[in-house]
C-alpha cells in the first residue's frame, strides 16, 4: 500500500502546509541529486517541513531541503528509500534498510513510516540485527521494540559480543545494562569480561572514562579477579592495564577477597533462573513438566510427575526444589521435585483433601491456604503447615484464615504471606486481601476494597518488593499493605480480559503466560513493564496453548536442560 493511500496522514499533512505559496516548489537535495517534491511527499513529511519553513532557517528562503547528512548508510540510499516508501508503501522496506528507515522516520516525524518499520522489525528481528535495532529503539524510545531486541541480545550474547555491531555501541549505558541485567545467556562470565574489555579498547580515548563504572559492574559478576587480570594481559590491553581506575578496581576486588583460593572457579554458572509449568493440557495427561530458561529463552522438558494430579492443584518452589499439592484426582497428594537429581519424590500426604488452594514457602515451612474437598464443601479455614526440615505436617487451630476462601492467589512479601481474593462458601467474590505473618503466626484481613467485576479473577505477584494485583480485565493494582485506601491502578495489560493464566515476576516486569481469551486457549507470553505501563508480546511462546496449569519460578540445574521442547 502506498502512503498516498493513508488518508489520515495525507489529510493531516495537507492541512498543515500552505501548498499554494512558496512550499509548492520545494525540492529535496541529497548529494548531487535533486528531487522535486510532489504534494504527497510534502504531506507525508508535513511536520518536518513545517518546522523548517515556519522559522528563519535557510530552507524557508531557498525552498530547498538538503538531506545529504541523513544518508548515513554506506550500503543503502536512505533518501531514495524514504521517497520510495512514500510512493510504494511497505514494500520499500527490507532488512538492509529497516533500521536506518526507522531512525529517519523518527527524525522526519513520519508516523506511517515509523509504524511500518516497527512492524517489519518486530517480525524480522534476529541475532544478526538485534544490536542495531536495540540501539535505535532505545535512542528514540520505542519501548516494545527495545524490549524485544534486548531479549535477543541477552539470548545470543556469546555469538554477537565480539561483532562489529557490539564494538560500535556508542553509549556506556548499553554495556552497563548487560552487566547489571539479569539472565544473560552466557554461563562463562569470562566471555562477558573479554567482550567489554574489547569494547573499551575499540575506542579507548572516548571510553577510558567508563573504566571505573564497568569494573564496578564486573565486580558484581560471579568471577575471579585473577580471570579479569589474565584477560587484560593475554589480550594485550596495555592502555587499560596501565590505567589508574583499572588498577584501583583490581586492588579493591582483591582486598574484598573476591577470589577464593583452592576452590572451583566462580565464573561458570551451573543453573538457570526459569519458569516451570506443570500440566494444563485439556487433551492429554497433566503429568508433563515444562521449563522455560530465562537466559536461554528456550523451553525444555523436565521429568514428568509420577501420576496425573488433574487440575486445581497448587505449586510453589524453594531453591532448586518444586512442590505440588492436591488436585482434582489426588486431593491429598504431595510431591517434591529434587532439582539435584531431576526426579519427583512422594512426600507425606496432606492432612486435608484440597483443590483450588494455594501455597507458599517462608524459610523452612510450606503453608497451604484455602481450597475445598468438593464443590459442595465449604472452603477450608485451617492453614496446614509442612516443616521442610523434619518432613512433618503440623496443623493448629490457631493457624486459620480470617475468611475461608477457594480459588485465591497468594504471594510472599518479607515474612508475610498475602492471600488475595478468592471465593467464599457461597461462591461470592472476596474483594479483600488476607495476610498470615509467618514470623508471629498471626493472620487477619485488610479491608482495602478491591474492584469487583463479574467473574473477576485476581492474580498476585511481587515485583521488586512491591505487591501487585492483576485483575481479569488487565488492570494492575499497586497494593500497599496497611494503607487505608483503595489500591490505585498502575496500568493495564493489553490482550485481556483473560483467565486461567499463569503469572510471575520477570526481570522487574510482570510476565503473563497462556490462559483463555474469548474462550480460546492461548500459549502466548506477555511482559508488562510497570514503570512505563507498557505491554510487550514476547517472541517466544509456550510449546502448546495451556490453561489452568501450575506455574512457579525456580532455579533449574543447567545439566537438566537438554531436552528442548519445540
Amino acid at each position: 500500500m502506498a502512503l498516498s493511500d493513508y488518508s489520515t496522514d495525507l489529510t493531516s499533512g495537507l492541512n498543515r502546509l500552505r501548498l499554494d505559496g512558496k512550499y509548492s516548489d520545494v525540492t529535496i537535495r541529497c548529494g548531487d541529486r535533486t528531487y522535486s517534491c510532489h504534494r504527497v511527499v510534502l504531506a507525508a513529511m508535513s511536520e518536518f517541513f513545517e518546522c523548517m519553513f515556519d522559522s528563519p532557517m535557510e530552507e524557508s528562503m531557498t525552498s530547498e531541503v538538503d538531506l545529504t547528512a541523513w544518508n548515513i548508510s554506506k550500503d543503502v540510499d536512505i533518501c531514495e528509500k524514504v521517497l520510495q516508501f512514500i510512493y510504494t508503501g511497505e514494500s520499500a522496506i527490507d532488512m538492509s534498510s529497516a533500521v536506518h528507515l526507522l531512525d529517519s522516520a523518527a527524525h522526519f516525524q513520519m508516523a506511517s513510516l515509523k509504524a511500518a518499520c516497527l512492524k517489519f522489525l518486530s517480525i524480522n528481528l534476529n541475532k544478526t540485527n538485534c544490536l542495531a535495532v536495540w540501539q535505535t529503539a532505545s535512542i528514540h524510545g520505542f519501548g516494545e521494540l527495545e524490549a524485544l531486541a534486548l531479549s535477543l541480545v541477552k539470548k545470543h550474547f556469546p555469538e554477537i559480543c565480539y561483532s562489529e555491531d557490539f564494538l560500535a555501541l556508542n553509549r556506556k549505558e548499553y554495556i552497563l545494562n548487560i552487566l547489571n541485567g539479569q539472565n544473560v545467556n552466557c554461563p562463562d562470565t569470562t566471555v562477558i569480561c573479554r567482550a567489554v574489555m574489547l569494547w573499551i579498547n575499540a575506542d579507548f580515548d572516548n571510553r577510558v572514562d567508563y573504566i571505573d563504572e564497568i569494573m564496578n559492574a564486573l565486580n558484581t559478576l560471579p568471577m575471579d579477579v585473577r580471570d579479569i587480570e589474565a584477560i587484560v594481559v593475554r589480550e594485550q590491553f596495555g592502555d587499560i592495564h596501565k590505567h589508574s581506575a583499572y588498577q584501583r578496581a583490581v586492588q579493591s576486588m582483591k582486598d574484598q577477597r573476591v577470589f577464593r583460593c583452592n576452590s572451583v572457579a566462580k565464573h561458570v554458572t551451573f543453573s538457570d533462573e526459569s519458569i516451570v509449568v506443570i500440566g494444563g493440557s485439556e487433551d492429554e495427561t497433566n503429568r508433563d513438566v515444562q521449563c522455560f530458561s530465562f537466559p536461554q529463552k528456550k523451553w525444555f522438558t523436565l521429568t514428568a510427575l509420577p501420576f496425573d494430579v488433574g487440575f486445581d492443584f497448587a505449586v510453589c518452589s524453594g531453591g532448586v526444589h518444586i512442590y505440588v499439592t492436591g488436585g482434582t484426582t489426588r486431593k491429598t497428594a504431595f510431591l517434591r521435585y529434587d532439582g539435584e537429581r531431576n526426579v519427583w519424590e512422594n512426600m507425606p500426604e496432606m492432612p486435608n483433601k484440597r483443590q483450588r488452594h494455594c501455597m507458599a514457602i517462608v524459610r523452612n515451612n510450606l503453608y497451604v491456604f484455602g481450597g475445598y474437598d468438593t464443590p459442595q464443601s465449604s472452603p477450608y479455614r485451617t492453614i496446614d503447615i509442612f516443616d521442610l526440615t523434619t518432613f512433618k505436617w503440623k496443623t493448629s487451630g490457631n493457624h486459620i484464615l480470617a475468611i475461608p476462601v477457594r480459588s485465591a492467589s497468594c504471594v510472599v512479601l518479607g515474612q508475610t504471606i498475602y492471600v488475595v481474593g478468592g471465593l467464599d462458601l457461597k461462591g461470592n467474590q472476596v474483594n479483600r486481601v488476607q495476610y498470615f505473618d509467618a514470623k508471629d503466626n498471626l493472620s487477619g484481613a485488610e479491608y482495602q476494597v478491591l474492584p469487583v467485576e463479574p467473574n473477576i479473577q485476581y492474580k498476585a505477584v511481587v515485583v521488586e518488593n512491591t505487591l501487585y494485583i492483576v485483575c481479569k480485565n488487565g488492570d494492575v493494582l499497586r497494593y500497599d499493605p496497611g494503607a487505608n485506601k483503595r489500591p490505585p491502578v498502575n496500568g493495564r495489560i493489553t490482550n485481556f480480559p483473560r483467565k486461567d493464566y499463569g503469572i510471575c515476576e520477570f526481570e522487574g516486569n510482570i510476565l503473563v503466560l497462556g490462559g483463555t481469551v474469548k474462550f480460546q486457549t492461548k500459549g502466548d507470553m506477555i511482559q508488562f513493564n510497570i514503570e512505563k505501563s507498557l505491554t510487550v508480546s514476547m517472541q517466544e511462546a509456550m510449546p502448546a496453548p495451556k490453561r489452568q496449569f501450575g506455574l512457579c519460578k525456580a532455579t533449574v540445574m543447567r545439566r537438566h536442560l537438554s531436552n528442548i521442547d519445540n
